[in-house]
């Protein structure tokens, strides 16, 4: 391989610390005996993007990083998105239709109690390795918006949970969000500013965001332009679309010394993929063709024997394989008051359809959460303006 290119790659790559090994440069048809491609491991807080047309091996990128996180001590979150944006405008009956939506969908199932525990994900085994937990979506295909709607969730809830801890060793968690495009399809801007801020700030919390997806241009540019990793796949340009979105593509790479960026993506492999990294000084660099080396791991999924081996032996599911349903306090005071009332007494009048709205589990869990949250906010902005004032003076 030319001495040129392999210098360069070095230079983009230098290892400098613990990092994921992605791959090995290619050039003018030929493959670098070593893997040079690297991501630095105190960098996987900055945010990624692995892209591709169908086919082309992000899957098995995903799955790569993922399982170098966990051998390095990081948690990992893996899940696999089936289309929803956000809300309506959020007057009575539309959210009394969402959450009539949501509850259809199965949101009992991750808003009712026992409560989703954010803990049980920033996890290590005992051989050090970080937890890898996997959403699994195979029965659930058809119900976009609760997973879009509980992935928010989580996300927001790790940002309001944990403290701030700027440059770490390594992340505390990293989430995978395979068929990303489909969280933003239809999405309301309300719920594109809320995704983009989440995604802004939560780096600091040592959490770092990858989406999987087919082009940069299905993920809005203001979250896009959060991403400092890119491993681009091969795309194809079958129509004028498609050249389009090749094009677009292309340009958001930085320049190169020796690539035809456009040129290269229609002609790379399978497993093959352009990449540029932020490297440890937060700098993006060259991009280079890269030849991904495969997964430890096993390439093909897991039997049937195999899944049922693992699910049952996992403290998750044992934790909220049984849904708890306790009284609430509407309910006990109900049952006080109808103990000593007198027979034949009135009726109580029907309730309004915000009381049914809120009086729905999945509505007392919002409502809880948006009590929280508000209250969270009202308490950030107060702190903030006595501390701007106390700067003042």
């Amino acid at each position: 391989m030319d001495a040129k290119v392999l210098a360069a790659c070095k230079a983009a790559f230098e290892a400098t610390g613990d990092s994921l090994t992605l791959g090995a440069p290619l050039y003018a048809g030929q493959c670098a005996p070593e893997p040079l491609v690297r991501v630095p491991l105190a960098m996987m807080n900055r945010h990624g993007l692995i892209a591709g047309a169908t086919g082309t091996g992000k899957t098995k990128t995903l799955q790569l990083m993922a399982e170098q996180l966990s051998t390095t001590g990081v948690p990992v979150f893996l899940a696999d998105l089936k289309g929803y944006g956000g809300m309506s405008k959020p007057t009575v009956g539309v959210l009394q239709r969402k959450m009539v939506e949501l509850e259809q969908q199965g949101a009992l199932a991750f808003f009712g109690e026992p409560e989703f525990d954010l803990d049980d994900l920033m996890q290590t085994e005992r051989d050090g390795r970080g937890l890898v937990s996997i959403l699994e979506l195979s029965d659930a295909q058809d119900k976009p918006a609760l997973f879009s709607t509980f992935m928010m969730w989580m996300l927001a809830r790790l940002y309001n949970a944990l403290p701030e801890v700027g440059d770490v060793d390594k992340p505390k968690l990293v989430f995978f969000f395979d068929e990303a495009h489909l969280l933003f399809d239809g999405a309301s801007k309300a719920f594109l500013n809320e995704v983009e801020q989440v995604v802004r700030l939560i780096r600091s919390k040592g959490v770092g965001i990858f989406f999987v997806t087919q082009t940069p241009k299905d993920v809005p540019a203001d979250v896009l332009a959060q991403l400092g990793h890119r491993v681009q796949h091969a795309l194809r340009a079958f129509t004028p679309n498609d050249q389009k979105a090749l094009s677009a593509t292309a340009k958001t790479f930085p320049n190169s010394d020796f690539y035809d960026i456009e040129e290269v993506l229609t002609t790379l492999g399978i497993g093959e993929a352009m990449v540029t990294v932020l490297s440890a000084k937060g700098v993006p660099s060259q991009p280079f063709a890269t030849r991904l080396i495969p997964p430890a791991s096993r390439m093909g999924p897991l039997t049937d024997a195999e899944l049922q081996q693992r699910v049952g032996s996992s403290a998750q599911v044992r934790k909220y394989r049984d849904p708890v349903n306790p009284p609430s306090a509407e309910e006990k005071l109900r049952g006080a008051g109808s103990s000593g009332a007198a027979a034949g007494a009135d009726a109580p009048s029907r309730p309004s359809a915000l009381e049914e709205v809120l009086r729905s589990p999945v509505g007392r869990s919002v409502a809880r959460t948006v009590a929280v949250t508000v209250a969270g906010a009202l308490t950030r902005g107060l702190m903030g303006a006595l501390m701007g004032k106390r700067r003042r003076y």
